[in-house]
C-alpha cells in the first residue's frame, strides 16, 4: 500500500524533496500569511495607518512630525522585511548585519554595486555639490545609498510575483456574447 507522499498528494518528505521547493513553500506560506503587509512593505502611509488612537495622540508631541510612526509598528515592518529578504535573497545579494542604515566597517563593499566606502563617500558628495556633510555613506542590508532603491524595487517585484493571478478571459468571452 502506497502512502499519500508516494503518490504525490500532500507533503513529501523532506528527503525526497530538492531545497528549491522548499524555499518556494515557505515562500508562499510566508506571503499567503502577511500578503497585505509585504504588498506595502515600503509604503509608509500602510504603517502609519496601522497606529491605535493612543499613537496618534503620541504623534501630537511637539518634538514629532505628521510623518511620524511608533518604534513598534517600524519593527514589526523590520521583521517583514528581514523574513521576506531571507526567502528571496541569495546569501551574498544582504547582509542581516546592517538592518538600519549603518556606517561601513573597514573592507567592506556594497553587496549590488560592489562600491567601497571612500567611492560612495565621493559620489554622494558629487551628488550633493559639496553638501556631502547632510548624507554620510551608509550600508543598508549590506547596499549602498544608491543601490537602496534599485534592491527596494526587487523585493517589490517579488512580492508582486506571489500575487495570485487571476484570468478574466472567460467572462470576457461571456460579456461578449452578451451584447
Amino acid at each position: 500500500m502506497l502512502g499519500n507522499w508516494e503518490l504525490g498528494i500532500g507533503n513529501t518528505p523532506s528527503l525526497f524533496r530538492d531545497a528549491q521547493s522548499d524555499k518556494e513553500d515557505a515562500k508562499r506560506a510566508y506571503y499567503d500569511l502577511h500578503s497585505k503587509e509585504l504588498s506595502n512593505l515600503y509604503n509608509m502611509s500602510f504603517w502609519r495607518s496601522r497606529m491605535t488612537d493612543q499613537h496618534k495622540e503620541m504623534r501630537s508631541h511637539p518634538n514629532r512630525s505628521p510623518e511620524w510612526i511608533p518604534q513598534e509598528i517600524l519593527k514589526v515592518r523590520e521583521q517583514r522585511e528581514n523574513d521576506w529578504l531571507q526567502l528571496t535573497l541569495e546569501d551574498s545579494e544582504w547582509d542581516a548585519t546592517y538592518t538600519g542604515w549603518s556606517s561601513w566597517k573597514d573592507g567592506d563593499k556594497c553587496n549590488c554595486c560592489n562600491a567601497a566606502r571612500e567611492e560612495t563617500r565621493l559620489r554622494v558628495k558629487q551628488e550633493l555639490d559639496g553638501n556631502g556633510w547632510t548624507y554620510n555613506a551608509r550600508l543598508r542590508y549590506g547596499w549602498c545609498n544608491f543601490c537602496t532603491d534599485i534592491m527596494q524595487d526587487k523585493i517589490s517585484s517579488s512580492v508582486k510575483l506571489m500575487m495570485p493571478c487571476i484570468d478574466l478571459s472567460a467572462f470576457c468571452e461571456e460579456a461578449g456574447k452578451i451584447k
